[in-house]
């Protein structure tokens, strides 16, 4: 299981590993050339004291013997050796440190001599510098000759130079061990503490429940990159709670719903057991009373059943061409008996030729919930309006008992004005079908009241803007 503390900490020491890796290698190099440089300056130092030593007389280029009494030359197989050469490769003299060994001739000059490594034959491992230089005539001006060329090549043994750089890479193992040790230790340490937050919010989580979600967590306190997470988790509370209450009601509406018929069942029950039909009629009456009540019973449970079929979300939609006007007129005659019945008429305002693309079932499906609730819900001996063009279609009815604050109920599960629902067989679960349904179909169904007491309700088409 991957871990954001562990990924944090190795990807940290790594990044450490890498930048502390990146430091000592220019650190060592720094170092190295530093030293090197150092090193050959006093190299240059020490030729530049030999070239002192170097004097012309007559048409031979000579050293002077005070060169004897420099005594780092003077010691077998020492450390610093010197061999000086006519241009011609013949050579003038040699320091006894060198021995039999000879040194390889550079081309450089005084102002930019040569600087190079070498290995003796005896496993010597010297650093050379070389550069010609001019021997001067002590009598130069008087005499007339030029002076000659003269190859000067002074090494030292660069042993104390490689012993100095092993130190300091050995130094810098060391410094970056200890470094890396503590930086993995405060790695540690300051990830779990950074995080501690994180670990507190998802403590808090796990003590929330369904019973607790009404816990609300601190914004606040918590560091910037953690705010945005834990007021979505609010947000999310706040919907869930939303959905666990409107759950209860529905639950509890539900009962309601079927304990007035479930109640009529069994009075019916207790009348027909104490005292039983005598004839026919009176029996036919109640087996009629009791399919009355069981077919609200059954009307409620289609209802419910054809709510949960709207919400399903892989719910397959179909598109094709629906007639309008037509499928307006087979709705209306469903209700054309109860519609006589109240004395509601029906006027209706489509385009003839008016087509929708939109899935037949479902589109059917809200018509009859909002001609049925014009119907059962208009005033009597009023008229249901329906208009309609490319971009939605109108159901409007008369409702002088609905006001503003209604409106944001009227889509609700089970909701009821007495004013407007008083009707028994009714169980408040059309309109909320009837958005479901639109929503489904990717449009909308809004509800308003007009000036003149008229409930309306505008189904949007899918795909389509609302003016």
């Amino acid at each position: 299981m991957n871990s954001l503390k562990g990924t944090l900490t190795l990807r940290l020491l790594l990044g450490g590993i890498v930048l502390l890796g990146l430091a000592g290698v220019a650190f060592h190099w720094q170092m190295r050339r530093a030293l090197t440089e150092e090193f050959d300056a006093a190299l240059r130092l020490t030729a530049q004291s030999l070239q002192a030593f170097v004097e012309e007389k007559g048409e031979t280029l000579k050293m002077d013997s005070d060169v004897d009494e420099m005594p780092q030359f003077n010691v077998r197989r020492g450390n610093t050796v010197f061999l000086l050469r006519r241009a011609d490769g013949q050579e003038i003299r040699r320091s006894l440190s060198l021995g039999k060994e000879t040194l390889p001739m550079a081309g450089g000059t005084t102002k930019e001599p040569v600087y190079f490594e070498t290995k003796l034959g005896d496993g010597r491992k010297l650093r050379c510098i070389g550069y010609r230089l001019e021997a001067g005539h002590e009598h130069e001006e008087e005499s007339g000759h030029p002076g000659r060329e003269a190859l000067l090549v002074v090494g030292r043994v660069r042993t104390p130079l490689e012993h100095t750089l092993r130190e300091l890479r050995n130094s810098l193992w060391i410094a970056g061990g200890v470094t890396l040790a503590g930086m993995a230790g405060l790695l540690i340490w300051g990830v779990r503490r950074g995080l501690r937050p994180l670990d507190e919010l998802v403590t808090e989580i796990s003590g929330v429940t369904a019973s607790s979600l009404a816990t609300r967590f601190p914004v606040e306190p918590l560091p910037a990159e953690l705010q945005p997470i834990a007021g979505r988790l609010n947000e999310l509370l706040e919907r869930l709670a939303a959905v666990f209450e409107r759950e209860k009601s529905f639950t509890a509406n539900v009962a309601h719903e079927l304990r007035t018929p479930l109640a009529e069942l069994r009075a019916l029950a207790e009348v027909n057991l104490m005292a039983p039909p005598e004839t026919a009629d009176e029996q036919a009456a109640g087996w009629q009373e009791v399919r009355t009540v069981s077919g609200r019973m059954e009307s409620l449970a289609l209802r419910l059943l054809e709510l949960a079929r709207s919400e399903e979300p892989g719910r397959l939609v179909r598109r094709e061409p629906v007639g309008i006007p037509a499928l307006v007129d087979v709705v209306w005659q469903r209700h054309a008996a109860a519609a006589g019945g109240r004395g509601i008429t029906c006027q209706r305002e489509i385009p003839a030729g008016l087509v929708w693309e939109s899935d037949p079932v479902l589109l059917d499906l809200i018509f009859t919930n909002l001609i049925g609730n014009a119907v059962h819900h208009a005033l009597v001996d009023s008229m249901v309006r329906i208009t309609a063009d490319a971009l939605s279609i109108r159901f409007a009815n008369a409702a002088p008992g609905l006001t503003a604050v209604d409106l944001p109920n009227l889509f609700e599960r089970f909701w009821k004005k007495d004013a407007a629902r008083s009707d028994g067989r009714r169980h408040g679960l059309g309109l909320a079908l009837a958005r479901e349904t639109a929503g489904l179909l990717g449009g909308t169904l809004e509800a308003r009241l007009t000036g003149d007491g008229v409930i309306e309700f505008r189904l949007v088409a899918a795909s389509s803007d609302p003016e």
